[in-house]
C-alpha cells in the first residue's frame, strides 16, 4: 500500500493525468509517453486512487545523531529513520512533496530509502540553515568513527556497520559528482554565453563545497580501509595526502593499503619513494607483500624482542607463519605467549584454533573453542565449530553452524554489492562460501553425514569420491589462480581428507600428495619460493613421481640451476631408471609417459641454458622425448629451436653454406612437425620457418648471379639442399591446417616477389590455397598488393588469383567486386571536397552507393580486427576441421549516406559502414599516408600482446597494447578502424584548462617560443618561468570526473599506468615519434592509453628541424595521473616486465620486423636513385637503410645505447634501461628543446 500510496502522489506532483481525459495533454504528458506499455498499466489505475498517509511522525524529539541509538539499532531502522528526519528538514516545494510521497514506502523498503537519501542531503544543503548542516555532519561522522574502533571489527553488528558506512559513501560520492558537475555546467555556459557565470559564487555550490572539504580524508580513509573498501580507501587517502603536501610520513599506510589490494607493485613503489631507510615493519609490509614470509618472520622475532608488550607483533608473526604454511610452530608460539599473558587469549585464540584444526589435532581445537567466547564469528573459529561438530557426530550443530557460517559471509557482500567493482571486493568471502559448499559436500559423499539431511537441499548427490575429486579439480581451477585465493581451499581439502579413515577410500592418500604438489605450484608460480618450499617437504613423504620434476622447477627458479639437474638425474633414475631395457617403455600408462618426456625435457632444457652437457648429448637429450611422447608438440620444438641455436652461433657463414643447409631441413622439418601437435609455440615457429626457407631461396639466388657459371660444385650442393627444403615445405602444406599457415599471411604476402622460381611455385600455391578457404579474410590483405605501383607486384598478385579461380569458379566475381570496391574506396580517399565539413554519398559520390544497391554484389567482409584474427582450437584432434573465424562474420551492407571530413592536413574522411548486422562502423579514409607501415606495426602488436599474455606476470597484470586494424588500400591510402570512447590528451587538457582559466591562446605560445637555436638557458628559463606556471597537472581530474566510483576509477587508473607503459616500450624500441597530445587518446570506458598514428618510426623524429629528444612521452600531466608515488610502482613495473618479454622473445619479433627489409616502404625507395634497375627486374629489394633500421631495433632490444656518433656502452640490465629511459624521459633539459607544438608544458 505505502508504494501504492508513493506511485500515486508522485502521479500528481508531476501533473500525469490519464491521456483521454481531457484534450489538452498537460506539459508533462511527455513523461507518461516514455513509460512502457506494461508500467502504463501498472499505473492507470493510480491515476484517481485514493490513499491517505495515517501516521505523522514526530521528528523533534529524535536522538542526535541516531546512530546506534534506540531510533539506530539496526541498518534498516537507522537508514529509514534517518531519512525521515532529514525530509523534514527540506523546504516546502516539489522536491519536499516527492520525499514525502515516498517516505512511507521507506519503513518497508530500505531500497527505497537507499535512493532518495543522496538527494535528500543535496536538498538539506542547498536550504543552508547551518544547525542542520551540522547535524548531518555529526551523523556522518558518527558512522565514520564507530568503524576506526578496532574493537569493532569482530562483532556481529560488523555487518550493521559495513552497510551504514557504504550509505554515508553513496551520498558522498553523489555530492561529489554534483559539484564537478556544477563545475563543468558553468564552464559551458560561460564559453557559449560569453559572460562568466562563476559557480564559486552561487550559494547552493558553496555549501555543497564547504560540506564535503569539512569531512576529513583520512578518517574516511581508515573507515573504507576497516570495511575493505581498499580502492575507495586509496582515493579519499590520495586526497588527504595531495592536500597535506608530504608523502613522506603517509606512505606506511599507502603500503598497507596495496598490500591488502594484493598489489605489490605498489608496495615497491611506495619503497622506492621513501627517503629515508626503512624501518623494522616497513620492511616487514615490502616482505609480505612479496611473499617473502621468512624474512618477515625474522624481522617480527626482533619486533617481539624490542616490544614484547605489543600484541600487534605476536598476530604478524603468527599470520605469516600461517601464510608459511607452518602451523605447528603456530600453535607452540601462541600456547606459549597464552601461558605468560592469559589477558590476550580472546585476541589471538583463533589463530591456535585454526592451526589446531589444519593440523588436526582435535583435542586442541576443543581446548581452543571451550575458552572463545560464543559471540565469536571469526572465520577460523567458524571452520573449527563445524569439523569439531562432525568429528562429535552432533548432526543438528554441524548445520546450524553450516547456517550459520554463510550467513556470515552475507554482511560484507551486500555491502560490497552496493558499488560497482564488488565481485573483487568481496572476492574472499566467495572463496569462504566456496570452502562451505565443500565441507558440505564431502561429509555428504564420503561419509553419508548427516544422515538427517531433509531432500529439499540442493545438494547434488556425487555418486563416488572420485566424481568428487574429478569434480573439486574442476573447481579450483576456475578459482583465480593467486596463492590467496587457492592456498585456503587446498588447505582445507587436505584437513578433510584425513578426517576420513583413507582405508575405505584407498585414492585420497596420494590426492593429498598431489594437492601439497598443488600449493607449490602455486607458490611457485606467485614467486613465494618459501611457502613453496614448505609444501614441498609435506609432499616428498608421499613418494609421488610429479614431486622430483616440480621439485627441480622450484630449485630453477631459486637460481640453483645445477642442483636442479641432479634433482632430475636422481628422480628419472630412481622412477624410470629401467627404461633402457625393450619394451619397458611401452609399459607405461600416460600420466607416467608425460611425467617422463616432461622431466627428460627440463632436464635438456636446463643443460642448455648452463651448458651442463655437450651439444650432441643435450639433442639426444630432446629426442628421447620425442621418442617416448610422439604426440607431445614441445619435444619437436625443443630439437627444433636447438638446432637453430647451434646453427646460428657455431656456423661460420662463408664457407659451411652446405652445413647451413642441412641444418635448416631439421630445423624446418622438426618445427613444422610440432605444429602437427599443437599451437603452443606457433607464433614463434612458424614465421622462424618460413624465414628460414624463403631466406635460404634468396641465398642461392645471389649466389647464382654472383658466380655466372663459376664454382658450380657449391651451387649444386645448394640447389640440391633447397630442393630438399621445398619437398618439406611442400608436405607441410599438406599435412597443416589452413588455419595455422594463416597465421602467417602477412609474412607470406610481403615475400610475393621471391625471385627464386621454385620458391615462388610453392609461395603461390600456398597463398592460393589460402585464399580458396578463407576468401573474405585473404582478400583485404591482397587488395593492397594488385593496387600496388611495382608491376612486379600486381601480376605475381593476378597469377595468384588466376590459381585460386582454377580450384573455385565462384572466386571470379567475388575477386571483381572486390576490386571495384577498392577502386571506388581508393576514388573516395583521393577525392577532394574543398572546404566542405561535411558531404553526401548520394549526390557527390554516386558510384560507391550505386555499387552495393546492386542486389547480386558480392558479400565482402567488414574490416574489422576481431573478424580477420585467427582464433586457435584448444584441443589440437578437432583442429583439421577447425573454424578460425567462429564469430558470425559481418558483411558490408551500404554506406551512410553523410560523411565527414576531418580538418587535419590530408583532410581525411570518416565514414561510416553499415554492418549486415544492422549496427554502423566507422572507419577513417585516410590519403596521401602509407598505412602499410601502420599494418605492419599493428602485427607487431599483436604479436608482443600474445608473447605478454604469455608471461605469467604480464598476464596478471594484463599488460597489453591497445590495437585497431589498418586495412591499406595502396602505397598511399587506406582504411583505420575507428576506435570509440576515446578523448585526446590534448582536448582533455585544453577542456580543464579553459574551466579554470589558464588555458594559453596559440597567439600567446607563438609569442613565448623561443628561438630553434636560442641557448639552452632561455629554453629553459621561458619553459619554466612562462609555460609550466601556466598549465598544473591537473589530468589527475579526468579520471574522477569520468570515473566516479572508486573500483572503476581505480581499476582505469592502474590500467591507463600499464597500457602507457608497454606502448612506451614499445615505442621507444621501434622509434616511435611525434607522441604530441592528438596522437594519444584516453578510453573513457576503461582509462585505456591507446596511441595513433604510426607515421613516424624508426628516430625520424631525431631528423626533424626541431629533433625530438624523449624515448616517449612522459610528462608532468601523465605522471601526475599515476597517482601520489608517479611512475614508481605500477608504470616502472610494467615498463620493466614489457622489456623483459621483448628481450626474451627476441627473435620471433625480429622475424615479424624483418619483412619491412623486402616489402618496399615507399619513402626508402624513391631515395636512392642507383638502384631502379635491380627493384625493376624482381620486385624485391633488400634495402641497406632498412638494414640499419632493423639493426639499431636490435640494439635497442638488447639495451645497448646509441648516440648519432658512436655506439656508447655494453649492454645495460633491465632495470637500468628503464631507469635511463625514464630520467630521458622526464627531463627537463630535453623537454624544454622540444617543438612548442609537441606540447611539453602539457
Amino acid at each position: 500500500d505505502s508504494a501504492a500510496f508513493a506511485l500515486q502522489e508522485l502521479l500528481q506532483i508531476y501533473k500525469i493525468s490519464e491521456p483521454g481525459d481531457d484534450q489538452n495533454m498537460k506539459p508533462r504528458g511527455r513523461l507518461w509517453d516514455r513509460f512502457s506499455d506494461q508500467t502504463q498499466e501498472i499505473l492507470i489505475p493510480l491515476l484517481n486512487s485514493k490513499y491517505k498517509l495515517t501516521l505523522e511522525i514526530k521528528y523533534a524529539n529524535y536522538p542526535r545523531p541516531l546512530y546506534m541509538t534506540e531510533m539506530g539499532k539496526n541498518f534498516k531502522d537507522w537508514v529509514s529513520n534517518w531519512t525521515g528526519y532529514l525530509i523534514s528538514k527540506v523546504k516546502p516545494g516539489i522536491a519536499f512533496q516527492v520525499f514525502t510521497a515516498c517516505s512511507a514506502a521507506k519503513r518497508h523498503n530500505q531500497q527505497v530509502a537507499l535512493n532518495i537519501l543522496p538527494h535528500i542531503v543535496l536538498h538539506v544543503l542547498q536550504n543552508g540553515i547551518a544547525e542542520h548542516i551540522t547535524e548531518m555532519y555529526t551523523e556522518i561522522m558518527e558512522v565514520l568513527q564507530t568503524l576506526q574502533k578496532p574493537d569493532m571489527r569482530h562483532e556481529s553488528t560488523s555487518s550493521f556497520h559495513h552497510m551504514s558506512a557504504q550509505t554515508v559513501f553513496s551520498v558522498l560520492d553523489y555530492l561529489t559528482m554534483w559539484r564537478s558537475h556544477q563545475v563543468q555546467i558553468s564552464a559551458t555556459n560561460s564559453s557559449t554565453s560569453g559572460t562568466s557565470t562563476s559557480y564559486d559564487k552561487d550559494p547552493c555550490y558553496l555549501s555543497v563545497d564547504t560540506f564535503l572539504k569539512r569531512i576529513p580524508q583520512d578518517v574516511i580513509a581508515d573507515a573504507c580501509f576497516n570495511c575493505k573498501a581498499y580502492t575507495r580507501a586509496l582515493r579519499h587517502f590520495e586526497m588527504f595526502v595531495s592536500s597535506s603536501g608530504n608523502i613522506q610520513q603517509h606512505l606506511d599506510t599507502m603500503q598497507r593499503m596495496y598490500v591488502a589490494m594484493d598489489e605489490p607493485d605498489g608496495v615497491l613503489g611506495a619503497a622506492a619513494v621513501r627517503l629515508s631507510q626503512p624501518t623494522l615493519m616497513q620492511q616487514i609490509l615490502t616482505h609480505e607483500s612479496l611473499g617473502q614470509q621468512q624474512d618477515a618472520q625474522a624481522c617480527y622475532e626482533r619486533a617481539i624482542q624490542m616490544e614484547p608488550k605489543k600484541i600487534s607483533h605476536h598476530h604478524g608473526l603468527l599470520r605469516s607463519l600461517m601464510e608459511l604454511a607452518q602451523p605447528y610452530k603456530a600453535l607452540a608460539h601462541t600456547a606459549g605467549v597464552l601461558a605468560e599473558k592469559r589477558q590476550w587469549a580472546s585476541q589471538l585464540n583463533s589463530y591456535r584454533i585454526e592451526a589446531a584444526w589444519k593440523l588436526g589435532s582435535w583435542d586442541e581445537l576443543e581446548e581452543g573453542l571451550r575458552v572463545e567466547q560464543s559471540s565469536n564469528f571469526n572465520w577460523p573459529v567458524l571452520v573449527g565449530r563445524i569439523l569439531l561438530a562432525y568429528k562429535e557426530r552432533r548432526e543438528t550443530d554441524f548445520i546450524e553452524q553450516l547456517q550459520l557460517a554463510r550467513k556470515e559471509q552475507m554482511g560484507p557482500l551486500s555491502a560490497a554489492s552496493m558499488e560497482i567493482g564488488s565481485y573483487h571486493r568481496g572476492y574472499e568471502n566467495i572463496l569462504r562460501l566456496h570452502q562451505i559448499c565443500e565441507i558440505e559436500e564431502f561429509f555428504h559423499v564420503l561419509v553419508d553425514f548427516p544422515a538427517t539431511i531433509d531432500n529439499t537441499s540442493d545438494i547434488i548427490v556425487l555418486p563416488s569420491s572420485t566424481d568428487l575429486l574429478a569434480d573439486w579439480q574442476a573447481r579450483i581451477q576456475m578459482a583465480q589462480s593467486s596463492f590467496r585465493a587457492q592456498e585456503p581451499i587446498l588447505t582445507l581439502r587436505r584437513t578433510l581428507l584425513s578426517m576420513v579413515q583413507s582405508n575405505r577410500h584407498p585414492g585420497l592418500e596420494t590426492q593429498i600428495g598431489k594437492w601439497w604438489l598443488w600449493s607449490a605450484k602455486v607458490a611457485r608460480k606467485a614467486g613465494y619460493l618459501q611457502s613453496a618450499y614448505g609444501c614441498l617437504i609435506q609432499a616428498s613423504s608421499y613418494n609421488l613421481p610429479e614431486f622430483y620434476v616440480e621439485k627441480a622447477k622450484w630449485l630453477y627458479a631459486k637460481g640453483e640451476a645445477d642442483n636442479a639437474i641432479s634433482c632430475l638425474d636422481k628422480g628419472i633414475s630412481e622412477h624410470f631408471g629401467d627404461m633402457s631395457q625393450p619394451g619397458k617403455k611401452e609399459q607405461l600408462n600416460t600420466i607416467l609417459k608425460h611425467v617422463y618426456a616432461q622431466s627428460l625435457l627440463l632436464y635438456g632444457k636446463y643443460s642448455e641454458e648452463t651448458s651442463h652437457l655437450e651439444t650432441n648429448v643435450i639433442v639426444k637429450q630432446y629426442k628421447d622425448v620425442i621418442e617416448i611422447c610422439p604426440d607431445w608438440e614441445d619435444g619437436y620444438f625443443h630439437v627444433a629451436k636447438y638446432y637453430d641455436k647451434i646453427m646460428n652461433t657455431i656456423l661460420d657463414e662463408k664457407d659451411r653454406i652446405e652445413k647451413q643447409g642441412e641444418f635448416i631441413i631439421y630445423v624446418v622439418k622438426f618445427f613444422g612437425n610440432s605444429l602437427k601437435y599443437g599451437n603452443q609455440h606457433i607464433y614463434q615457429s612458424l614465421p622462424r620457418l618460413l624465414s628460414l626457407w624463403l631466406d635460404y631461396g634468396t641465398a642461392v639466388v645471389e649466389v647464382e648471379r654472383r658466380e655466372r657459371g663459376k664454382q658450380v660444385q657449391k651451387l649444386l650442393i645448394q640447389k640440391a639442399v633447397l630442393k630438399k627444403i621445398n619437398g618439406v615445405i611442400e608436405q607441410l602444406n599438406k599435412q597443416l591446417a589452413p588455419y595455422q599457415m594463416f597465421t602467417a599471411f602477412p609474412q607470406l604476402i610481403s615475400r610475393i616477389c621471391h625471385a627464386q622460381a621454385d620458391v615462388f611455385q610453392q609461395l603461390e600455391e600456398i597463398i592460393a590455397g589460402l585464399l580458396v578457404t578463407y576468401p573474405h579474410q585473404a582478400m583485404w590483405m591482397l587488395m593492397s598488393v594488385s593496387k600496388s605501383s611495382y608491376q612486379m607486384r600486381v601480376t605475381r598478385c593476378t597469377n595468384i588469383f588466376t590459381k585460386a579461380i582454377e580450384r573455385d569458379g565462384s572466386l571470379t566475381k567475388f575477386i571483381q567486386d572486390c576490386k571495384k570496391l577498392t577502386d571506388r574506396l581508393l576514388e573516395l580517399c583521393e577525392k577532394d571536397f574543398g572546404n566542405c565539413a561535411t558531404v553526401n554519398l548520394s549526390q557527390s559520390f554516386k558510384p560507391l552507393k550505386r555499387l552495393l544497391e546492386d542486389s547480386n554484389f558480392s558479400q565482402i567482409l567488414l574490416p574489422l580486427q576481431s573478424l580477420v584474427t585467427v582464433k586457435l582450437p584448444s584441443t589440437i584432434r578437432s583442429s583439421m576441421h577447425h573454424n578460425p573465424f567462429p564469430d558470425t562474420q559481418i558483411y558490408i551492407k551500404g554506406f551512410e549516406d553523410v560523411i565527414e571530413v576531418l580538418p587535419s592536413l590530408q583532410k581525411p574522411k570518416k565514414i561510416t559502414m553499415i554492418g549486415s548486422d544492422g549496427k554502423r562502423y566507422v572507419m577513417m579514409c585516410k590519403p596521401k599516408d602509407d598505412l602499410r607501415k601502420d599494418c605492419r606495426l599493428m602485427e607487431f602488436n599483436t604479436i608482443v600482446n600474445r608473447f605478454l599474455r604469455r608471461d605469467a606476470e604480464c598476464r596478471k597484470r594484463q599488460l597489453q597494447i591497445r590495437t585497431y586494424i589498418v586495412t591499406p588500400l595502396n602505397e598511399e591510402c587506406g582504411l583505420i578502424e575507428w576506435v570509440n570512447n576515446t578523448t585526446g590528451l590534448r582536448n582533455v587538457l585544453v577542456k580543464l584548462y579553459k574551466e579554470r582559466g589558464l588555458y594559453m591562446s596559440n597567439k600567446e605560445l607563438k609569442a613565448a617560443t623561443p628561438q630553434l637555436h636560442s641557448s639552452l638557458e632561455t629554453k629553459m628559463k621561458v619553459f619554466k618561468e612562462k609555460l609550466l606556471p601556466r598549465h598544473p597537472p591537473i589530468f589527475p581530474e579526468w579520471f574522477h570526473r569520468t570515473f566516479p566510483d572508486p573500483t572503476s576509477w581505480y581499476n582505469a587508473r592502474v590500467s591507463y599506468a600499464r597500457t602507457a607503459a608497454v606502448m612506451s616500450i614499445v615505442g621507444y624500441i621501434l622509434g616511435l615519434g611525434d607522441r604530441h597530445g592528438e596522437n594519444i587518446l584516453f578510453d573513457s570506458n576503461t582509462g585505456d592509453c591507446v596511441h595513433v598514428d604510426f607515421n613516424c618510426l624508426f628516430n625520424k623524429g631525431e631528423t626533424f628541424e626541431w629533433p625530438e629528444r624523449v624515448p616517449f612521452r612522459l610528462t608532468h600531466n601523465m605522471t601526475a595521473a599515476f597517482g601520489p608515488l608517479g611512475c614508481e610502482g605500477v608504470f616502472r613495473r610494467a615498463c620493466e616486465m614489457t622489456l623483459k618479454v621483448i628481450r626474451d622473445q627476441m627473435d620471433p619479433l625480429m622475424s615479424v620486423l624483418k619483412p619491412f627489409v623486402y616489402d618496399p616502404l615507399v619513402e626508402w625507395s624513391k631515395s636512392s636513385k642507383g638502384q631502379k634497375s635491380n627493384s625493376a627486374d624482381s620486385g624485391e629489394i633488400n634495402n641497406e637503410l632498412a638494414m640499419i633500421h632493423v639493426q639499431n631495433i636490435e640494439d635497442r632490444m638488447r639495451g645497448i645505447l646509441k648516440t648519432k656518433t658512436k655506439p656508447r656502452c655494453l649492454p645495460l640490465s633491465i632495470e637500468g634501461h628503464v631507469k635511463y629511459l625514464i630520467q630521458e624521459a622526464t627531463s627537463d633539459t630535453n623537454l624544454c628543446q622540444m617543438y612548442i607544438g609537441w606540447a611539453a608544458y602539457m
